[in-house]
């Protein structure tokens, strides 16, 4: 297993945009020099991936709402079936 993480070619399902396929090849370099985010977060948020579609300032200002909202019992119950 460990051979094929380091020799292996990464494969993706045939519908991943290109954009997600980049930013998770930029993500799993094997070089950790060469890894996406090795100089800071700043260097995954201007990556195409998230600069289409994310404005980082209403983000912090949470401005955006978000696209889904899991419904919570209890703040620290990980599953309504532990009740």
């Amino acid at each position: 297993m460990y051979q094929r993480i380091l020799r292996d070619p990464l494969l993706f399902p045939p519908d991943i945009s290109s954009d997600a396929r980049s930013l998770i090849i930029a993500l799993l370099s094997r070089d950790p020099s060469r890894r996406l985010g090795s100089n800071g977060a700043d260097e995954i948020k201007r990556h195409p991936f998230f600069a289409r579609h994310i404005d980082w300032n209403r983000l912090l200002a949470k401005k955006i709402q978000p696209p889904f909202k899991p419904s919570v019992v209890r703040p620290f119950l990980l599953s309504p079936i532990l009740l």
